[in-house]
């Protein structure tokens, strides 16, 4: 074997990797412990800090009398940790995955796809519209519609603890979704009955790392519209949560309160144009560049949609 094809292992590691073999207790700990502060919330994980907590909690003497865990190991307790996340994620996804309703829209190559959001999330949401839009001082402070090009009189961001409340949270609901799409989409677009080590693993687990980027509650009323637009991130959804009475009697030709996807040219005899009427609860999610638009309507109520744009990793 020649120098180049040989893996340098340093004192310090080859002393861990024999401390980890002979001391499974150990493991076991660091493992129950890390999974315990992830299912309770806790962002910001240190190895030190777990194990600290085996340090106090435990007082466990290992099989080398000389020590019980070193310090130097940390940073080898630290990949195992971070492994841990990971796996947790996928976890939570993939069981959050068992219950996700979806459809697809395939009218031309983009794939929409379309999900049911659970009730107690379009609750959720309608509650913490309702008391953002009557607060003035934390309206103008979520005020977001001068980002925005529809024309539209109160559109409001969503704040971060939203989506992470609640078992499942709602961040890990639309993991779920995401894994979805990006699963339903490795299949439409693979020829050949094979998957590289990467695909595999997504079809396997999921997404590894989910991102929402901005996500925001739009409140339409008679007149409001959105013109052609497109979004930010790899992936975009938009869902209703509150319908006029005069879009749900709505006929089909008139489109009113719709959203209409558009892809490719306005060529005769080809359809580039998709419209969709609204329903509370149903959520599309498509690729972030493809463009589309909302039409006004007339009569009185809210129309209430969210829409947020993700970035993701497999």
């Amino acid at each position: 074997m020649s120098q180049l094809d040989m893996e340098f292992i340093s004192p310090v590691e080859s002393n861990f990797k024999k401390f980890h073999k002979d001391n499974p207790e150990i493991y076991k700990l660091f493992k129950e412990f890390t999974f315990t502060a992830i299912s309770r919330g806790h962002k910001k994980l240190s190895s030190e800090m777990i194990i600290n907590r085996i340090r106090w909690e435990t007082n466990i003497m290992t099989n080398d009398k000389d020590y019980k865990i070193n310090n130097n190991y940390k940073p080898f307790y630290s990949r195992i940790k971070n492994f841990f996340i990971s796996v947790h994620q996928r976890q939570i996804w993939r069981l959050t995955m068992i219950e996700i309703q979806t459809k697809e829209h395939a009218p031309f190559s983009p794939l929409l796809m379309e999900f049911k959001m659970p009730q107690e999330y379009v609750d959720k949401l309608n509650k913490y519209g309702d008391k953002v839009s009557a607060d003035k001082k934390k309206s103008k402070k979520l005020d977001f519609s001068d980002r925005l090009v529809g024309n539209v009189k109160q559109e409001h961001m969503i704040e971060d603890h939203v989506w992470q409340e609640g078992k499942p949270s709602m961040f890990q609901w639309v993991g779920g979704c995401a894994s979805l799409y990006v699963q339903s989409l490795l299949k439409r677009n693979k020829h050949i009955l094979t998957f590289n080590e990467d695909e595999q693993r997504v079809m396997d687990n999921g997404i590894k790392t989910l991102n929402i980027l901005k996500s925001w509650l739009v409140n339409s009323v008679a007149g409001d519209f959105n013109p052609v637009h497109q979004h930010e991130g790899k992936l975009s959804c938009a869902g209703w949560l509150m319908m006029p009475e005069s879009i749900q009697k709505n006929e089909e030709k008139e489109h009113a309160g719709w959203i209409e996807f558009m892809y490719g040219e306005n060529l005769s005899m080809l359809n580039n144009k998709h419209a969709i009427k609204p329903e509370v609860g149903q959520i599309f999610m498509f690729p972030s560049w493809l463009q589309h638009s909302v039409y006004p309507f007339r009569g009185d109520g809210i129309r209430r949609s969210i829409s947020f744009n993700l970035d993701f990793t497999v």
